[in-house]
């Protein structure tokens, strides 16, 4: 958990720049609430679903650690409130789900 805390702050920081160097990935995008929230800032409807975000992290890492690194993303983000996630609907919003 440790390792995943530390991943965490120097990779995806919440706090830090929404930016992402030129040249990153899509898989690396993938890893980083900045990205998420782009892309629900980029829709009308604010909404995407967890499984778009999952793709783009397995063509860079074993499925197990894409839904480990997913999970700690989300926590991540609920807690600093930047967008919401259903689990139920498994889609990623700007609003919290009812």
């Amino acid at each position: 958990m440790r390792n995943v805390y530390i991943w965490y702050r120097s990779a995806m920081c919440v706090g830090c720049s929404l930016s992402v160097p030129y040249g990153t990935s899509n898989a690396r995008r993938s890893g980083r609430p900045a990205h998420i929230k782009r892309v629900l800032d980029e829709r009308a409807s604010h909404r995407a679903p967890a499984t778009r975000f999952r793709d783009e992290l397995e063509d860079s890492m074993p499925e197990e650690q894409a839904e480990n690194t997913l999970r700690a993303l989300i926590s991540w983000a609920r807690y600093a409130e930047v967008f919401a996630y259903d689990e139920d609907a498994g889609v990623f919003s700007l609003e919290n789900p009812s």
